[in-house]
């Protein structure tokens, strides 16, 4: 039965590893300011995102950068309540350089692709229309760019809100941050997430259709990511600062959240890249091995089978000195109550979406989907 313990040695060695990665991101030595300011575009695809417009509009009219050095275009998704109206409102409201542009097609990768299209800045940065930001945000991306060079740059998104189910999404979001800049510092980049990630105009414009996999409806950051990884690896960095934390709402509802998580995960089958699969792989097996572990100790409870709760007691342990190292250099708040329940519901979760992401349906902003 020993062989049981395969899957959690090894998942505690990637971790480990991925940590090591995410404590060498950091750059000490960066310069505070930095006055030879870029122009950058800010691209947000919307859809019927009336209720969150008024607060990222806000939030961006606080950034510390000259309003003359920047520009934000929402590309809107055929948004069909006030969406547009209260974005032209706003722009005018605080006075901020931007404009609404109409999709030319249908979803979140062509309307990002049409806001692209219309920018003038050198730099793109792309989020998403639910987020706010550090007031220092553009100024340390533009830092960052100028010290390392980095032709892209991803960045950690946090999920927040005020009761237990978005403080577990908030738990799960560290997890995601921290192994995005970790694996990407290993030389395997595992995750990007467009709701915090920057690129010079002409990375983009370097790939067809094809290499960003258009016949799909997700994964414009990950293809974009992936395609430039692969030519230049050493050109893209993770800023892991606190003022390029992006903070964004947590899913309010349950079916939301694994419809959202389905939508992430679906994508996964794609990936030329095996690693990233078999990553993936381990994490179902390691959440299946919990759950068969479980129900077997409570079913036969004895001491000879007591060194079967070592399993799920490996991952928590792994995964707590992960996750409070990350909270700790992002600066952002460690729920140990949220993490040790996220503990229970995470095998049960990572299983019902990696079984249903394998259909790949989905549905999101009233829309379905299939990849």
């Amino acid at each position: 039965m020993i062989f049981l313990l395969v899957i959690p040695l090894i998942y505690s060695i990637l971790l480990l590893r991925i940590l090591a990665g995410f404590e060498k991101t950091e750059l000490t030595s960066i310069p505070s300011e930095i006055n030879d300011y870029v122009s950058i575009s800010i691209i947000i695809a919307a859809r019927n995102e009336e209720k969150n417009i008024p607060t990222l509009i806000k939030s961006l009219a606080s950034l510390k950068y000259p309003s003359s050095h920047f520009e934000l275009i929402i590309a809107d998704d055929h948004s069909e309540d006030e969406t547009v109206k209260i974005c032209n409102s706003l722009f005018e409201q605080f006075q901020l350089h931007g404009k609404v542009i109409h999709s030319s097609g249908e979803g979140k990768k062509i309307a990002i692709a049409n806001g692209i299209k219309e920018a003038t800045g050198k730099l793109i940065v792309t989020t998403d229309a639910d987020c706010i930001f550090h007031p220092d945000w553009l100024q340390t991306i533009l830092n960052y760019y100028k010290f390392t060079s980095a032709g892209m740059m991803l960045m950690p998104v946090v999920l927040t809100g005020e009761n237990l189910f978005a403080r577990l999404q908030h738990v799960e979001s560290l997890a995601l941050a921290g192994v995005a800049a970790g694996s990407l510092q290993n030389g395997y980049p595992l995750l990007s997430n467009g709701a915090a990630m920057a690129f010079e105009k002409q990375v983009y414009a370097q790939y067809n259709n094809n290499d960003l996999r258009f016949d799909i409806a997700s994964g414009d950051d990950m293809f974009l990511m992936l395609n430039y990884y692969k030519q230049f690896p050493n050109k893209i960095t993770f800023i892991n600062h606190p003022s390029a934390t992006v903070n964004a709402n947590a899913q309010t509802s349950i079916a939301d959240f694994l419809q959202q998580r389905i939508r992430w995960s679906a994508k996964t089958k794609q990936y030329t890249q095996k690693y990233i699969v078999l990553f993936g792989l381990l994490i179902i097996l390691y959440a299946l091995l919990i759950i068969s572990t479980v129900v077997l100790f409570l079913y036969q409870p004895s001491i000879s089978n007591l060194w079967l709760l070592s399993i799920p007691l490996i991952k928590m342990t792994i995964d707590y000195i992960f996750l409070q190292r990350v909270s700790e250099k992002l600066k952002q708040p460690f729920y140990s109550k949220e993490f040790f329940v996220w503990q229970f519901v995470y095998p049960v979760y990572i299983l019902i979406t990696g079984i249903l992401s394998i259909a790949g349906v989905y549905k999101w902003k009233g829309r379905s989907y299939r990849n």
